[in-house]
């Protein structure tokens, strides 16, 4: 009797990869990307006796990749879906708390010079480094971190008179070269310019009053007559309050 010949089985064998902590899965489907790796998608063995639905398996190429972008896990787009994205970055260790930790120490590292420099020299020294989601550094967040960690920098009650400060404000210097000087900002400078104005109007008295948040806004060139609570009525007045004293 001939021997039996055994038949091959039509059915292609199943590939059968590890992920990053080295459970074993079965993969289900390949997803090409740009970035020199493949996501696959299949059912480890504990799933596989559960029934439970394919899932994304984080290889050690994935978990390379969400390690090495921490700081900008969108900018390289991957064909996943976003909870798929949040479940791993969160197993990793590298979600949104993690990013948070990193940005808050960032800014404390340089805390002294969030406290002495201005936001636009602040800006020049270390937006080569910034940790943001875009990778950039923008006077406006320099201001409002410098709010949130070092809380409202008071000037003694009324700098403003000074000659030294007012002939520097009243000057035909740029604002923002003027504001660079003082370390204010250019909103800042419109409102002393303004109380100046008001205060020679006056007769020469001082006067502590606040300056009409209206006239600051229209001499900048918005009116808030139609525009009362938007982001530059709440920008303007939160520089204005180191004015009030």
């Amino acid at each position: 009797m001939p021997p039996r010949v055994k038949r091959r089985s039509s059915r292609p064998r199943l590939l059968t990869v590890k992920d990053v902590w080295g459970d074993q899965w079965r993969v289900l489907e390949r997803r090409p990307t740009s970035h020199g790796f493949a996501i696959y998608l299949g059912r480890s063995d504990s799933a596989e006796a559960r029934g439970g639905k394919p899932a994304v398996i984080v290889t050690t190429p994935l978990a390379t990749h969400f390690r090495e972008n921490l700081q900008r896990p969108n900018v390289h787009k991957l064909p996943i879906g976003d909870n798929a994205r949040r479940r791993i970055r969160q197993a990793l260790g590298v979600d949104h708390r993690a990013w948070t930790d990193i940005r808050l120490a960032w800014w404390y590292d340089r805390i002294e010079d969030l406290a002495t420099l201005s936001a636009r020299a602040f800006v020049a020294r270390h937006r080569g480094s910034a940790w943001t989601r875009k990778g950039t550094l923008s006077t406006t967040l320099v201001c409002r971190m410098r709010l949130s960690i070092l809380g409202r920098q008071r000037r003694p009650r009324g700098w403003w008179t000074s000659p030294t400060v007012q002939a520097l404000v009243t000057s035909s210097l740029p604002v923002h070269v003027i504001a660079e000087r003082l370390g204010l900002s250019p909103w800042t400078v419109y409102g002393v310019r303004d109380r100046i104005k008001r205060s020679r109007k006056g007769g020469g008295r001082q006067t502590d009053r606040a300056v009409p948040l209206v006239t600051v806004v229209d001499r900048a060139g918005t009116s808030t007559r139609k525009r009362r609570g938007t982001r530059s009525t709440v920008d303007v007045g939160r520089d204005l309050g180191a004015l009030i004293d």
